[in-house]
């Protein structure tokens, strides 16, 4: 978007965002891409570790480190793909309250509440295998990474928080 469709948009309209804790996010960024994409699982396998292992993941975070954070959408900072800064934000939900979040802001916006219908890929049940896959050199590499989204929208930077 041009910098006079942002500011008219500002003007305009409610803006809105859903985003996702880092480390989940990134997680399931790599659980799923990485079961789907032989050529991306190769791609992370370069950093040393085999694809669906904790080695394997910190080898993808080493490829994020290395550049490939801004190659794929899925993990790149969610607050780089807004458009407008936090502060000019109207609504931030979170997608681990996604229920209620999603009614919260329907309330804001004067609708009726809804019950979600779960559709899309299967899920890859990341926020339960955190332990499973994060060693201290990857949460670091998160950590830092994704700095601008732990502070932006409010998640700590505690991974036993994730």
């Amino acid at each position: 978007m041009t910098k006079k469709q942002v500011a008219e948009l500002s003007n305009n309209y409610k803006k809105i965002i859903f985003v996702r804790n880092p480390y989940t996010r990134v997680l399931s960024a790599y659980l799923d891409k990485g079961r789907i994409s032989n050529d991306l699982a190769r791609k992370f396998s370069n950093y040393d570790g085999e694809a669906g292992t904790r080695a394997g993941f910190e080898g993808f975070c080493r490829y994020l480190a290395n550049g490939g954070v801004y190659e794929d959408p899925h993990w790149y900072p969610q607050n780089r793909l807004c458009p407008f800064p936090s502060e000019e934000l109207d609504f931030v939900g979170k997608m681990e309250n996604l229920n209620s979040d999603l009614n919260r802001l329907l309330d804001w916006l004067g609708l009726p509440a809804q019950d979600l219908v779960r559709a899309g890929p299967k899920p890859t049940g990341a926020s339960g295998r955190i332990a499973e896959f994060y060693s201290e050199e990857s949460e670091q590499i998160i950590k830092s990474l994704y700095s601008d989204d732990f502070r932006m929208f409010g998640y700590s930077e505690n991974l036993q928080d994730a």
